[in-house]
């Protein structure tokens, strides 16, 4: 099954838009948690650098998608041989 380009685009899109609104608005830190150990995903909301660089991933994934929305739909580039075309010619 063949995804339609602009389906993979729409879906890029909403993971740009997630990203970017994710860096703008949260900061995003890991601490480790009381039970395991392993390291737990916090949001809290002020800014630091690593939130301006998730945000500008955002946007460039979000730029990617809307590319990938408006772009044209392109027919396969075929390639004819000389004898092919010396018959179109003819007829």
């Amino acid at each position: 099954m063949g995804l339609n380009p602009r389906t993979v685009g729409l879906i890029v899109t909403i993971i740009g838009l997630v990203v970017m609104v994710g860096g703008l608005f949260f900061k995003i830190t890991y601490v480790p948690t009381l039970y395991d150990g392993v390291n737990g995903l916090i949001l809290t909301t002020p800014h630091t650098v690593s939130n301006y660089f998730v945000t500008l991933l955002g946007l460039g994934i979000l730029f990617f998608g809307v590319h990938l929305l408006i772009a044209r739909q392109r027919e396969p580039v075929t390639v004819f041989d000389e004898e092919y075309l010396k018959q179109q010619e003819e007829k």
